[in-house]
């Protein structure tokens, strides 16, 4: 028969935001209890509930008077954007740290921000529509406008398209359904560009303005271009439309369905009063009106709507991933039981030496612990990890790839539970790393 003489209990427990270990001693039976704390190492936070119209991707400029438009998201961390001011002037010189992107509750952290001409991430597209009617000659004005168009040319990039429109008194083309006296050329080499322009002014000179047909052209070709890279619509004239075959309310109604793109117009027209018509139809479309009152207004004013195409940045980010995880039983007991053999006792007892018989039992309540990882993330989860250890080393490892489940039950080593206890508290850390590289 065996008699349970005495009874030493070592449990294991959830910490208190401050470690400790607590030892008791009893008199009774040498009784000892120790308390070994898990210790949980975590960096994520619990998500917020969340109102509607924050879980669009919003852009803010810490700039005074900046007004930022999301103009594309390039993927899910990169952002194009837009920034002026209050009255539409382009703002410049914007790094980094100027901007905060925020969605779902979200704050990202800003990667880089560079300006549209700096970044190879997203194409420009140009439609120029040029007036090369015979006025233009007749006013002395063709080198200066070859110019204009040069430095306007500059800021093209190997990615960007440009698409060059004029009059054709030989030619018709059909675009849109209609018969428009044009021609086009398309190229986003610089050199192509320049001498198509040059042989225009040189042989292409026509004694008609077809303006609207220009602009209906011109319409049609944003109309093919994909909505959402920056489109722009450049309109030169020098003369009010003498021999289109459609009128100024033509061309507003083939503006209509037509995606977001920036209007600009240069009114080269005799005169100081600005052409009603060009204006509306720039300001309408998120653009605006230059007047040229002389020749040697050209350049500068290429100039200016050269800049109007460079208040775009580039802004990557990246959302930090977050979460909670728990971690269950709260506690864990191990009881290791010391017990002698009752027949040598007896014998002690009548005089008769005898060697003691004593047998530990170690029992331990659980012989796993469960993990409830919830993580808030913006990206795809590549992989996780899970170490439980103490002071005398690794106790247990489990790996995972993609989203880790739910639950994660992970076993303890129980072959030698006096180990177990002697180990101390217990660290328990989960690592996870995302899509994007991010590890927490």
């Amino acid at each position: 028969m065996i008699e349970l003489k005495a009874i030493r209990d070592e449990a294991i427990v959830k910490s208190s935001p401050c470690l400790r270990r607590i030892e008791r001693m009893s008199k009774e039976y040498g009784k000892r209890t120790s308390w070994l704390f898990i210790m949980l190492i975590s960096l994520l936070f619990v998500s917020q509930a969340l109102a509607a119209d924050e879980s669009e991707l919003q852009v803010r400029a810490g700039k005074k008077g900046a007004i930022v438009t999301v103009e594309r998201e390039i993927n899910d961390s990169k952002v194009l954007i837009s920034v002026s001011d209050a009255v539409n002037i382009p703002i410049f010189g914007l790094t980094k740290d100027d901007f905060v992107v925020t969605a779902a509750g979200r704050t990202a952290r800003i990667i880089a921000a560079q300006p549209l001409s700096e970044s190879l991430d997203v194409p420009r597209n140009i439609i120029l529509v040029l007036d090369n009617s015979d006025s233009m000659r007749q006013r002395n004005a063709i080198e200066p406008l070859l110019a204009g168009v040069d430095e306007l040319l500059k800021i093209v990039r190997p990615i960007d398209q440009v698409q060059i429109v004029v009059f054709s008194s030989k030619e018709k083309i059909i675009m849109g359904g209609r018969d428009l006296r044009v021609r086009t050329f398309k190229s986003n080499k610089l050199g192509e560009l320049k001498n198509f322009v040059a042989e225009v002014y040189r042989d292409g000179i026509t004694a008609t303005t077809v303006l609207y047909e220009g602009m209906l052209a011109g319409l049609e070709l944003i109309r093919s271009l994909p909505v959402d890279e920056p489109r722009f619509m450049v309109v030169f004239s020098d003369g009010e439309d003498l021999n289109s075959a459609y009128k100024e309310k033509d061309v507003i109604r083939a503006t209509e369905g037509l995606a977001r793109f920036n209007a600009y117009a240069i009114d080269y027209m005799p005169g100081l009063a600005t052409d009603k018509f060009l204006k509306t139809f720039a300001e309408e479309n998120r653009g605006e009106i230059w007047k040229a009152t002389s020749e040697t207004n050209l350049v500068p004013i290429f100039q200016s709507v050269a800049s109007k195409m460079q208040h775009y940045y580039v802004v990557s980010y990246l959302f930090p991933t977050t979460g909670t995880l728990a971690v269950a039983p709260a506690s864990l007991e191990i009881n290791e039981l010391e017990a002698f053999d009752a027949s040598s006792q007896a014998e002690e007892s009548a005089g008769v030496a005898s060697a003691k018989s004593v047998f530990v039992i170690s029992r331990i309540d659980t012989s796993a612990l469960k993990l409830s990882p919830v993580l808030d993330t913006a990206y795809s989860i590549a992989s996780w990890k899970v170490i439980l250890a103490n002071a005398g080393g690794t106790l247990a490892e489990k790996t995972g790839e993609g989203t880790p489940p739910a639950e994660i039950i992970v076993p303890l080593t129980t072959d030698d539970l006096g180990k177990l206890a002697a180990g101390g508290d217990i660290k328990v850390s989960m690592e996870v790393l995302d899509s994007k590289e991010q590890s927490i």
